[in-house]
């Protein structure tokens, strides 16, 4: 019998608030999901770019249940 392994890897950091995965910062700048994503919360990434985003997160407003 083999050993059966699970795992499960979350990342909470500035990444996390465009909402979009773990890919979005190298993605924003291309057309996809990301970048729908993006555009319909900051805007187009020529004028609100990724370090909005980066600028805009905060640990504190966490809010899990949400």
């Amino acid at each position: 019998m083999r050993e059966a392994k699970f795992g499960i890897w979350v990342h909470f950091g500035p990444q996390s608030a465009g909402e979009s995965g773990d890919w979005y910062a190298r993605h924003l700048y291309k057309e996809g999901i990301a970048c729908k994503n993006h555009l319909k919360r900051y805007g187009h990434p020529s004028e609100s770019g990724y370090k909005e985003v980066l600028r805009d997160w905060n640990r504190a407003s966490f809010d899990p249940a949400r």
